[in-house]
């Protein structure tokens, strides 16, 4: 029989799944960043539950500020009837984010007769021991300096326009902050042929935690297929594991099949099926 579990703070919540979210961790990376934002006050708790079935099934609900996360690791029709319970879709404007595990937030939604679309459909993704690259173009792994800031802003408003079509674009004296950050911070990484970039990426970090996870990974058009992007991953992951992280994490838009062989052939496992919906 399944039975539902409510948590009267913040706290309670993390104290009861935070040790599986750590296992877990670039599965539930999103949520584990609100502990930091819950204590700065910049948003609130409006429900964090647990639905608890039969073995091992279970369901985590997480409803803070603006986004509604929901995590399963199986369940059954019982299960989400007391998930379907628990969300009012009547409250939820437009614009409005439900993110987590796939097949679960489609079943949630599947049940409602609100309107939605896919904001973003991925796989999460978690390596242990990176792979050499199939093959080693003539390219030059290194920090991009304050020169290639104006040549960074562009390959970030590209990525950016790539991989958010639908959102507001930003200006470009953002992308030129964001470039000097990534220099500045030296997270910023990028394959260089005669000075000029043809791939970048961005190792980010969250809090203390010792597993970085891969990010803005960018190709220009004319550097594709040419093994510029599978290299740099390979280097950049085979380094931060030789220097000591235990793990590296990153996303990938699941309809795309060549960036998701790239990560396999390099040494990244799928572990998860991610979904952000969000409201119309």
């Amino acid at each position: 029989m399944a039975r539902l579990i409510r948590f009267k703070t913040a706290r309670d919540f993390f104290n009861h799944n935070l040790a599986h979210m750590q296992e877990h961790y670039y599965v539930y990376l999103s949520v584990l960043r609100y502990i930091d934002i819950l204590e700065q006050k910049q948003a609130v708790v409006h429900n964090a539950f647990n639905i608890v079935g039969e073995g091992s099934t279970d369901i985590i609900g997480f409803h803070v500020t603006g986004n509604y996360f929901v995590f399963g690791q199986g369940w059954n029709a019982e299960m989400l009837e007391l998930l379907a319970n628990e969300v009012d879709f009547t409250q939820y404007r437009s614009g409005y984010s439900f993110l987590g595990q796939r097949e679960l937030v489609l079943a949630l939604f599947n049940r409602s007769n609100s309107n939605w679309r896919v904001f973003k459909d991925r796989l999460v993704y978690q390596c242990l021991e990176a792979v050499q690259a199939d093959t080693k173009p003539k390219v030059d792994i290194e920090r991009p300096s304050l020169k290639d800031m104006p040549a960074l802003a562009k390959l970030k408003s590209a990525y950016d326009l790539e991989e958010y079509p639908t959102r507001p674009a930003k200006s470009i004296e953002e992308f030129y902050e964001a470039a000097y950050h990534g220099i500045e911070s030296g997270n910023l990484i990028v394959a260089k042929k005669k000075d000029k970039i043809f791939s970048m990426l961005q190792v980010i970090h969250y809090g203390d935690y010792n597993r970085p996870i891969i990010g803005s990974l960018y190709t220009v058009p004319v550097g594709r297929n040419k093994g510029y992007a599978s290299f740099l991953v390979s280097t950049v992951t085979k380094a931060l594991l030789k220097g000591g992280y235990e793990m590296c994490g990153l996303l990938s838009d699941s309809a795309n099949p060549a960036s998701n062989k790239l990560f396999l052939r390099v040494g990244y496992t799928p572990i998860y099926r991610w979904i952000h919906v969000v409201m119309d």
